[in-house]
């Protein structure tokens, strides 16, 4: 009785530790993939802070190549409309003077 008890406790007691051990190894196959996981995830945060700083970098030189170019388009615009009011006071003159002289005014744009 003591012997079977004894062999029935023994059994028991390998299958607990056989259970025990396959629970260690997946601990370990577990923990080890964690590890791999946040290598990755180190990884990915790198490329995608360098892509950030990346893109800011990009968008601040092109709102500064915007300004630029609505700075010029504005000098432009100006200078524009003054090269148009010396013409209309250059066509209006012409006028006053051909009207005196009975000349006609031929506008070449």
């Amino acid at each position: 009785l003591l012997k079977s008890r004894s062999a029935v406790l023994s059994k028991r007691n390998a299958r607990k530790d056989a259970l025990i051990n396959d629970l260690r190894n997946e601990s370990a196959a577990l923990e080890s993939e964690l590890q791999n996981v946040q290598e990755k995830y180190g990884e990915l945060r790198l490329k995608v802070d360098w892509t950030r700083s990346q893109t800011t970098n990009t968008l601040k030189k092109k709102n500064e190549e915007v300004e630029h170019l609505q700075t010029k388009l504005e000098f432009l615009a100006r200078k524009d409309r003054v090269l148009e009011g010396m013409n209309s006071s250059y066509e209006q003159k012409s006028k006053v003077i051909n009207t005196h002289t009975g000349r006609k005014t031929v506008a070449i744009r």
